[in-house]
């Protein structure tokens, strides 16, 4: 009997790393988060940073890391500038993190994998990088890179959802004819590929035409911008004005078109982009002679999801937007309470907070999980602490010590969060649903984005 009793007492101590193998004193494992507090994105970077700081403060107040080891977080600023980022990565390493959390764009996330991460061997999580040919630069179940948002195969299969379907809940009627205009970056090239090869050639709800892409010059899309240099006032307007001359010239027959003009951007960007396109169809409807009409509608993506945004562009523009969801779940419900509480505020975390969140949890469940600080077996232990694998134990809103007591314990788990299954696939990816979100005025003379009805992925995804 005491034989058996003090085996499994070694056995508890094994599990849970025995008092004398611990550093003494305890050394933090170190975790980076690269966020963007300046450049294009500025505005949401702070509140990015926030999730990931919450989620910290929950795995110390759950005992810390598999050892018993303090979880520090060492931020930089990504200044949404590739070339930063990939400075501050570098920064990052040399200080001996485990892992990074971030950066917020798909340009500064594939500059950083292919210069910093691979070669360092070491794990990044982006809440927020959606562009789809990140997804080939991971080899399957080899890859250093995750996100905890889905890339834009889903999201540009979304927008072109709206384009060929309509959303009667938002008055938006399916539109045969299409515009395009984005950023000429890895988050806009992506788009423009997966929306046209949805979109174009295909069944449009409600008539007998398939989808048409117009306004483009010799066949390419109009952009702005280059991947690391952001367009200055005159280049987004020259950009806006060439499309509203390009729409012209190609509805020029035609008397009453329905049109969707798609405008993939950042917050700071797209604001003056959307305005002026608004302005010079207005100019263009009233310049034609009757009956010559244009019911047009503005279809945006998640990088304009901004109150900057909004503040730019107005309620008087046609809009409707994408962005990722946050799951309807006990997790949110507990994550939002949690952060509206720790940062004092009476409005709803915004878009990717729960995203960023569970970066970071799930970044230190791996740790956990692998009992390493090895950069390849937290890598692997990220498959298995998001539910990978069939039966694993459901943990669905639960506090960081309870998931990685059950991990301790030998447990297969299967981690649930805000952000909705957060399950990886084999190269990073996740599954989500999107929210369609609009304009409104804010009752004080400004504006604000609002959440509309939810466009759930089985409902467009097939």
């Amino acid at each position: 009997m005491f034989a058996r009793l003090a085996a499994l007492v070694i056995a508890a101590l094994a599990l849970a790393g025995c008092p004398e193998e611990r550093p003494s004193p305890l050394v933090p494992i170190k975790i980076g988060v690269l966020s963007p507090l300046s450049g294009a994105l500025a505005g949401l970077g702070p509140a990015w940073e926030d999730a990931a700081r919450l989620a910290a403060e929950e795995v110390n107040a759950g005992g810390g890391i598999y050892d018993g080891r303090p979880l520090e977080l060492v931020f930089r600023d990504s200044a949404t500038s590739a070339a930063t980022a990939v400075t501050a990565a570098q920064e990052l390493v040399a200080e001996g993190v485990v892992g990074i959390i971030g950066p917020g764009t798909s340009g500064e996330s594939g500059q950083v994998l292919a210069q910093v991460m691979e070669p360092a061997g070491l794990p990044m999580i982006s809440c927020c990088a959606t562009a789809a040919d990140l997804t080939a630069q991971n080899p399957p179940n080899g890859g250093f890179f995750f996100r905890t948002t889905p890339s834009d195969n889903l999201q540009g299969t979304a927008l072109a959802y709206l384009a060929k379907n309509g959303f009667t809940a938002r008055d938006l009627d399916p539109c045969p004819t299409t515009a395009f205009v984005h950023r000429n970056d890895a988050y806009g090239e992506g788009f423009f590929s997966v929306f046209s090869e949805q979109y174009v050639g295909q069944p449009v709800e409600g008539t007998a035409e398939l989808g048409t892409l117009i306004g483009t010059v010799a066949g390419a899309p109009i952009t702005y911008g280059t991947p690391d240099a952001e367009a200055s006032l005159a280049e987004l307007e020259a950009a806006a004005d060439a499309l509203v001359n390009a729409i012209g010239d190609d509805l020029i027959d035609d008397v009453n078109p329905n049109l969707c003009v798609v405008v993939i951007s950042f917050d700071t960007d797209g604001g003056p982009v959307v305005a002026r396109i608004h302005e010079g169809l207005q100019d263009l409807i009233a310049t034609r002679p009757a009956p010559f009409a244009l019911d047009y509608t503005f279809l945006v993506g998640d990088g304009a999801n901004s109150s900057a945004f909004a503040a730019s562009v107005g309620v008087d523009v046609p809009l409707v937007g994408t962005v990722p969801y946050h799951a309807d779940n006990q997790a949110y419900a507990r994550f939002s309470k949690a952060y509206r509480a720790r940062y004092q505020l009476d409005t709803e975390p915004i878009a990717f907070s729960s995203q960023s969140y569970d970066a970071l949890f799930l970044m230190a469940l791996a740790v956990t999980k692998a009992r390493s600080t090895t950069g390849t077996d937290i890598r692997n232990a990220l498959f298995a602490v998001s539910g990978a694998n069939d039966g694993d134990a459901r943990f669905e809103g639960k506090f960081f010590g309870e998931v990685a007591a059950a991990i301790l314990n030998g447990e297969e788990v299967d981690y649930v969060g805000p952000s909705g299954e957060a399950t990886f696939d084999p190269f990073g990816d996740v599954v989500g649903d999107y929210v369609l979100w609009q304009i409104e005025s804010d009752g004080a003379g400004g504006f604000r984005v609002v959440e509309r009805e939810a466009l759930k992925a089985a409902d467009f995804s097939g």
